[in-house]
């Protein structure tokens, strides 16, 4: 999954946001070709709550 930000720029707080979710559900990130924040792994039960805590955190979905 890849969370969009506005304008791709991530506050300091989106970024610790983006590791304890990561930490919290077993996932691992990668800086994509893109060059945005990709989160691996995601199980299909898992995405109502961490797209709640990306959206929480000012990420768009």
């Amino acid at each position: 999954m890849i969370p969009r930000s506005a304008g791709g720029e991530i506050t300091p707080e989106g970024l610790v946001a983006v590791g304890r979710i990561a930490r919290e559900f077993n996932l691992y990130t990668k800086i994509t070709g893109s060059q945005r924040i990709g989160l691996f792994g995601v199980q299909k039960d898992d995405l109502p709550e961490i797209w709640r805590q990306l959206i929480e955190a000012g990420f768009e979905t």
